[in-house]
């Protein structure tokens, strides 16, 4: 087993980023692509895995997509390096990497040529796998992955969870996409989902929701899927976990993606059945000639050593979408923007009863209060990991001391082991230096502006207001950051004697470059309007505003 970070050069066309028009384009709050004729060489991060069986390559600055795969069993790259990046004109960005596995998330992922945050598990433990844990925020939505390569399997597990930050719903696609890989009939992929299903093969998606599908307000998906590489096998039929199965006009073959000892190999002919008893290691496939058959072989069957069936074809089970939101989301929806709504009301409005006790809970008197009512919101959304975080958040922010039978922070890095507000809650929880360096835990959260953004505010919108001013203030020490700067000012904006902290935050902020990250979620949007009617002669903030007038007619 072996994992190592390494890179290659490729020859690719130029990408150049448009400038933010002032009417929103379809990929805000992105700005659009253009692809230009000129080829030059670039540099791609690479993260590659392989054991004995398997080798693949994870490309963190294209989207985290499966850049490259090998069969090592029989020396073949079902998915090759190719020399240069075939980007296309296309995507809702204008420009588009149709090649290698890639993750879906959102009707199309905005983020698919940009950076994902990544932390590799070398091998260890009982079982000795390596992965990697990939983890994407865009807007109001968010996704951690995790890439596993196990010892002695040709197999790579993928696993998603996907999950929607804000209380109304979202329009949100969960899965993987495999572009068209090398074109042969002898080598290909298949996905296997978690209930051993056979889906698809060389190029398609796989996901478990319709494309129309909508995520429910602070709900997760989840999916894992196991992706198998077959070679030297003619035309492949059928594949399970253990094995794949080629079946030509001349030959059927049999694939081993672990040792299977005393397979048993069932054959329908004619209406007669044939069998053979066989040990498969993985490697070269093993084959059988056919042409002295009476007939077309109509069935195979395989069973292990117990007689345990692990392969059957023809393929019986077909892959089924799950019901995504299973409440009438769009009367939710208004009545969470509602400002007249009473959010206690929601306590008793089945699906969303953590939303209203989220609501007391920031409006809490005390801290044993706010307490209380997280624990009872997480009793409806245990497997919520800004749930646990903001439970952990409210006790520190009213003075509670942490303690070691603590569970809430440990329960949000297991649900959510990349997530920015947990490096940031860490940097929360270390006392206040006044050392001249910034505090290395938010280097990558200040390297990702629209990110940064986002965790201050977050905070800002959950009435974290301690929290939030030292996030703010530190990441700053980081790197300027405009959005930063104007969420600060309206977090100011009507305190007694902050007039002048206010009018400064926005002066640095209309010194910055026109640049993203621009304002999309709920909290940037109300800072920026507001902001915009207290100082109407700002040019920074009367474009923003306009920019956000243009999402509202667009949609």
């Amino acid at each position: 087993m072996k994992i190592t970070e390494d890179f290659v050069n490729l020859l690719s066309p130029t990408v150049r980023a448009e400038s933010m028009p002032l009417n929103a384009p379809k990929c805000y709050p992105y700005v659009p692509l253009i692809l230009e004729e000129k080829i030059a060489e670039v540099q791609i991060p690479l993260i590659w895995m392989s054991n004995e069986l398997t080798q693949l390559a994870i490309a963190p600055s294209l989207g985290g997509r499966i850049l490259a795969l090998r069969d090592l069993r029989t020396d073949t790259d079902i998915i090759a390096i190719p020399d240069q990046l075939p980007l296309h004109q296309g995507g809702i960005r204008g420009v588009e990497l149709p090649y290698g596995i890639e993750f879906l998330a959102g009707v199309e992922r905005l983020d698919a040529l940009a950076h994902v945050d990544y932390r590799i598990k070398e091998a260890g433990g009982e079982d000795g796998k390596i992965a990697v844990f990939l983890h994407s925020w865009v807007g109001d939505l968010s996704w951690h992955g995790v890439i596993t390569l196990a010892p002695h399997r040709a197999g790579i597990v993928m696993e998603q969870r996907i999950q929607n930050r804000r209380w109304q719903s979202l329009p949100a696609r969960s899965g993987i996409k495999i572009w068209s890989t090398n074109t042969s009939d002898s080598f290909g992929l298949s996905v296997i989902d978690s209930q051993n299903r056979f889906f698809t093969q060389n190029a398609g998606e796989f996901s478990t929701m319709p494309e129309n599908g909508r995520l429910a307000g602070h709900r997760m998906d989840e999916w894992r899927a196991e992706i198998l590489p077959y070679s030297n096998l003619s035309n492949c039929i059928a594949t399970s976990s253990q094995l794949s199965v080629g079946l030509s006009e001349i030959e059927l073959a049999i694939q081993a993606h672990e040792a299977i000892e005393g397979a048993m190999v069932f054959l329908s002919v004619d209406g007669q059945t044939l069998e053979s008893k066989l040990s498969l290691t993985p490697g070269a496939p093993t084959a059988f000639s056919v042409t002295e058959f009476s007939g077309k072989i109509e069935g195979v069957v395989v069973r292990d050593a117990g007689k345990q069936q692990i392969l059957s074809w023809p393929i019986q089970n077909n892959l089924t979408t799950q019901p995504w939101v299973d409440f009438p989301h769009e009367i939710l929806d208004q009545l969470t923007l509602s400002e007249s709504f009473d959010r206690q009301v929601f306590r008793h409005v089945p699906g969303v009863e953590a939303y209203g006790l989220e609501g007391q809970a920031l409006m809490a008197d005390s801290a044993v209060e706010a307490d209380d009512l997280m624990e009872r919101y997480l009793a409806y959304l245990a497997d919520d990991g800004l749930g646990w975080w903001l439970k952990a958040s409210l006790r520190r922010e009213r003075g509670q001391e942490p303690q070691d039978s603590d569970i809430e922070l440990p329960n949000a890095h297991y649900l959510a082991p990349l997530e920015p507000l947990l490096k940031a809650e860490a940097f929360l929880n270390t006392p206040q230096a006044a050392g001249k360096e910034p505090n290395s835990l938010l280097v990558s959260i200040a390297a990702q502006p629209e990110i940064a953004a986002g965790v201050v505010g977050t905070y800002l919108r959950n009435r974290l207001f301690v929290g939030m001013a030292r996030l703010a203030d530190e990441l700053l020490r980081h790197q300027e950051n405009a959005m930063v700067r104007l969420l600060l000012a309206y977090a100011l904006l009507n305190r007694p004697g902050m007039e002048a902290t206010v009018a400064e935050h926005i002066s640095f902020a209309e010194k910055e470059p026109w640049l993203p990250p621009f304002p999309n979620r709920g909290i940037e949007i109300q800072a920026v309007t507001t902001l915009a009617s207290r100082f109407p002669q700002a040019p920074r903030l009367k474009r923003l505003r306009q920019l956000i007038e243009s999402i509202d007619a667009n949609e």
